[in-house]
């Protein structure tokens, strides 16, 4: 077949191209399934639809040329070119297939994440208003705290207790608050302060969360009336503060040698430990001795069977918020990660990477 349209090659008188042309094929349903019926054919000069009896469509079309002479109809050189056409539009569809099958896999992997997000904001929420848990735990090891601390003080009457501390810095304070009446801000931070103070009198803090107090509540504001007034002797409040500060664990240091209401050392010793800890999910062992401390016969503490019956069933929560969270972690880790784990073992490493078929994907876009 010579090509009409080497109008250049006319023009000079040179003789044209011999060349093949093969269409490269595709079946409709192949290509566009059950929307076969709604593809927009072209239309010939008349404005007639074409290829609408067809059961294939036109995708590529491969074109060889030969040297003059050299091309007859129906050689073996044509019947290559059709072979070829024909396996370049099984190439081309299988890429389309697997370009809508990596799209829809992105698609789905994005959807995965947003999924896994929601989710994990959820467990996120919920785990915080269940940490409400340590927090009963530990206001039932409070009075621990308090029970030992108001033993202590009976029978170690030479240990320095924040107790008097605080009321002489309130007293102090008190005495002052009058003159204060003309400044509107220190007076309002005097009042603060005394509330405060009185408050820290009256809980049973950990020696940490009593030095936090201290430090966030009762320093600044006595450091802001101490720097804007002369009413109170500095090194005096000064001092009782540190003291106050230094006197928070007091109920850690006592000789155990001694004997209270016939309570024995090893029972002393164990109490003084675990009044002044904080449970949280790193050291829950210590939630089983606090339990087993309680559930001694002698321990001399109000409402014993009652904290007891609460405790037990506090570590009961934890230990069943430790395995949701656990079991939600791995849940939450095989959305996210899995599916593209099996993939990449049903597909091969490869099954993402298209750019060695660019030259098909141009041909399909075109």
């Amino acid at each position: 077949m010579q090509d009409p349209r080497s109008v250049r090659k006319q023009l000079l008188g040179e003789r044209e191209d011999e060349f093949h042309m093969e269409p490269v094929l595709v079946g409709k349903k192949s290509l566009y399934g059950h929307s076969a019926e709604k593809i927009q054919y072209p239309a010939d000069w008349q404005g007639n639809p074409i290829w609408q009896g067809s059961e294939n469509v036109v995708t590529a079309v491969i074109k060889i040329h030969f040297k003059p002479g050299t091309l007859k109809r129906g050689d073996r050189s044509t019947r290559i070119i059709r072979d070829i056409s024909q396996s370049l539009g099984s190439e081309l569809l299988s890429l389309l297939f697997r370009e809508k099958l990596t799209q829809a896999s992105k698609d789905f992997a994005n959807l995965r994440l947003q999924s896994c997000e929601i989710l994990a904001h959820e467990l996120r929420n919920t785990l915080v208003k269940l940490g409400f848990v340590f927090s009963a735990i530990n206001a039932q090891i409070n009075i621990l705290r308090a029970s030992w601390e108001e033993l202590l003080q009976k029978y170690a009457p030479e240990l320095e207790w924040k107790g008097p501390l605080i009321e002489e810095l309130c007293g102090a304070l008190s005495e002052k608050v009058p003159e204060l009446s003309s400044y509107a801000d220190l007076f309002a931070v005097s009042q603060r302060l005394l509330i405060e103070q009185k408050e820290l009198a009256s809980l049973y803090l950990s020696p940490n969360q009593g030095r936090e107090w201290i430090k966030n509540k009762i320093h600044p504001k006595w450091g802001k009336l101490l720097s804007e007034t002369n009413l109170w002797d500095r090194p005096a409040i000064e001092s009782l503060l540190d003291r106050l500060e230094n006197a928070l664990p007091a109920g850690m240091n006592y000789d155990f040698s001694k004997h209270m209401d016939g309570l024995p050392p090893g029972l002393l010793g164990q109490w003084s430990k675990l009044a002044y800890v904080e449970i949280t999910s790193s050291n829950l062992l210590q939630l089983d001795e606090v339990i087993q401390l309680v559930a001694n016969p002698v321990l001399p503490v109000c409402h014993k069977e009652q904290m007891l019956r609460v405790l037990k069933s506090l570590r009961s929560i934890v230990h069943t918020i430790s395995e949701v969270e656990e079991k939600a972690t791995k849940i939450l880790r095989s959305l996210r990660f899995g599916t593209e784990a099996e993939d990449q073992y049903r597909f091969g490493p490869d099954f993402l990477d298209l750019g060695s078929h660019e030259e098909f994907g141009t041909v399909l876009s075109n």
